[in-house]
């Protein structure tokens, strides 16, 4: 009997019938390849003869897609855990972040599809911001983190930096990610510049001084950063930074803007 013979008349048969007749099963086809009708038909008979079946095709070397293999797995009618470790090995194309978590959560032992993992990351990958930050979350050890985000050149947004950041990447890792992702960096352990009360602090001035000036600025375009505080901090301009193992985008002056300013650092400016 053919597989397609077997699939052409299995759902007429008995539980019994269909999985007495497995042994019957001597071609899987000319290619080895009916990995669509196997996955169908495995989630419509019972887990024993479900089990027989994907034991006997991938004795005769049927390959399936990620989708089916996450679909088998995830079916729960598999009770051969060495059958599930093998199934996931024969994917021929590319799993996605989310398929592999998948994957960690509903086989029985997750070691496999650590070592699968493991084997797709030593080399480069396809993997997208979202495959990373999907998988960051399952891995079991800092050398498992690094080695999938080294192994894309996916563009992050600075939400997924900060993700990156509290995973504890590695801050080469970190520099080169915002390199080619277009978003400034400041290296956390380089000290921050002083600057003196009297380079920074001007002479307050008088009240036509201070009209004068609010004409003049009120049709100015509104003045670009200069990476420094300049203790107007009622209008500091918004600005990138990196501290205290965050990426911020510095709208509210959240904590650790290295301006220190208006709500920054407790509301001082460090002229203060």
């Amino acid at each position: 009997m053919t597989w397609a013979e077997y699939y052409e008349r299995y759902d007429g048969w008995q539980e019994s019938t269909q999985y007495s007749r497995l042994s019957s099963i001597k071609d899987f086809g000319p290619d080895g390849s009916p990995s669509e009708e196997i996955c169908d038909c495995i989630q419509y008979v019972d887990t024993r003869t479900a089990t027989g079946i994907l034991r006997r095709a991938l004795a005769a070397g049927v390959r399936f897609r990620t989708a089916e293999v996450v679909e088998i797995a995830d079916s729960g009618q598999i009770e051969d855990e060495e059958a599930l470790e093998k199934l996931i090995q024969t994917a021929v194309d590319a799993y996605t972040g989310e398929q592999l978590d998948t994957l960690l959560n509903c086989l029985p032992d997750p070691e496999p599809v650590f070592g699968l993992i493991d084997q797709i990351t030593s080399k480069p990958t396809h993997f997208t911001e979202k495959d990373v930050l999907t998988l960051l979350p399952n891995l079991p050890d800092e050398e498992s983190i690094y080695q999938l985000v080294d192994s894309t050149d996916a563009i992050f947004t600075e939400d997924g930096l900060n993700e990156l950041c509290d995973y504890g990447v590695d801050e080469s890792l970190l520099r080169d990610i915002s390199m080619r992702s277009g978003i400034p960096y400041a290296d956390p352990n380089e000290p921050d510049e002083e600057f003196s009360l009297k380079e920074t602090q001007a002479k307050k001035p008088g009240l036509l001084s201070s009209i004068l000036m609010g004409i003049a600025l009120a049709g100015s375009p509104k003045p670009k950063s200069t990476g420094r505080c300049t203790g107007d901090c009622a209008h500091c301009p918004p600005h990138y930074g990196y501290r205290y193992g965050r990426w911020y985008y510095g709208h509210g002056h959240i904590e650790g803007c290295e301006f220190c300013g208006n709500g920054g650092c407790s509301g001082k400016c460090n002229i203060d």
